[in-house]
């Protein structure tokens, strides 16, 4: 799992024009850990690419900005650079979901 501050919360914040108001960690799969970014107006998911072995992320983001609005999460932005993470990361809409029990 990469951990990540606030200060590097903050930076995605600014880069969406939105105040942070908290994160938490939401989980991890295979290939990247999610977080999930609560601001004064939206909410969001934080996808980290995970596995070096495994360079997936681009193709998640592109496959998810080509859907029709309402399949699945808006996208905002992707950034590979490393610069405010040590790994490439997108940004996402975070839907609500509920969980059904058996």
């Amino acid at each position: 799992m990469i951990k990540i501050t606030k200060k590097q919360i903050n930076q995605i914040c600014e880069k969406l024009n939105e105040s942070l108001v908290g994160f938490e960690f939401l989980g991890s799969g295979n290939h990247n850990d999610n977080y999930k970014i609560e601001t004064a107006g939206n909410k969001y998911v934080l996808r980290i690419e995970n596995n070096p072995q495994f360079k997936n992320l681009v193709n998640e983001f592109n496959v998810l900005k080509e859907l029709k609005v309402g399949l699945g999460p808006e996208v905002y932005f992707l950034d590979e650079s490393k610069s405010i993470i040590p790994a490439g990361y997108f940004v996402e809409e975070f839907i609500e979901g509920n969980i059904r029990r058996r």
